[in-house]
Formats: C-alpha cells, sequence, structure tokens
C-alpha cells in the first residue's frame, strides 16, 4: 500500500473538523446580514414615522387655523348684533319706560320660581 492513506484519512478527518467551523462562520454571516436588514428597516421606519408626524402637525396647525378665523368671523358677527340689541332695547326703555319696568319685573318673578324649584 502507499503511505497516502493514512494522509488521505488524516485530510478528512480535518475537513470533518473544519465543516462545523464553516457552517459557524455561515451561520454568523447570515446573523450579520439579518441584522443589518432589519437595522435598515427599523431606520425606514422611523423615517416614515417622523414623515407622518409632520404632515399630521401641519394639518392639525391648518385645521386650528381654520378654527380660529372661524371663531374671529362669529365674534366680530355675535359683537355687532349684540351692540344693535342694546341699542334697540335702550331705544326702547327710553320710549316705554313703564312697560319695560313691568317686562323686568315680570321676568324677575318668572326667574325667581323657575330657580326655586
Amino acid at each position: 500500500m502507499s503511505t497516502n492513506g493514512p494522509d488521505i484519512a488524516a485530510n478528512g478527518a480535518t475537513g470533518a473538523a473544519n465543516k462545523p467551523a464553516r457552517a459557524a462562520a455561515a451561520v454568523g454571516d447570515a446573523a450579520h446580514a439579518a441584522a443589518d436588514k432589519i437595522s435598515d428597516a427599523a431606520q425606514s421606519v422611523a423615517a416614515g414615522v417622523t414623515s407622518a408626524q409632520q404632515r399630521g402637525s401641519e394639518a392639525i396647525k391648518g385645521a386650528t387655523d381654520t378654527v380660529r378665523a372661524g371663531v374671529e368671523a362669529a365674534s366680530a358677527t355675535v359683537s355687532e348684533h349684540s351692540d344693535r340689541l342694546f341699542a334697540n332695547v335702550r331705544t326702547y326703555t327710553k320710549q316705554n319706560p313703564l312697560l319695560a319696568l313691568g317686562l323686568a319685573a315680570g321676568a324677575g318673578i318668572i326667574l325667581s320660581r323657575l330657580f326655586r324649584r
């Protein structure tokens, strides 16, 4: 026989011993690749959340501005009408003082009975 027999057996044993090391290295490489993909996905999600938050903030600001403008317009209208109403009441009271006094007394009596119950 040749002397290569023990060498082949030794190389086979060495190759068999290296398989777990190569498998572990492959698993480690795959784990690093997976971790990189997860990191990239997390960064993408974070960027999307930040973008959505900014869009939501801008939408809320726009809605707030619209509501503010509406409230200011309504306030101006109410103020104008109340000024006109008080002017009309003042004029009516000056023209009919006894009737205005009677109406105020009647309203006071009705209100006192409503709140007494």
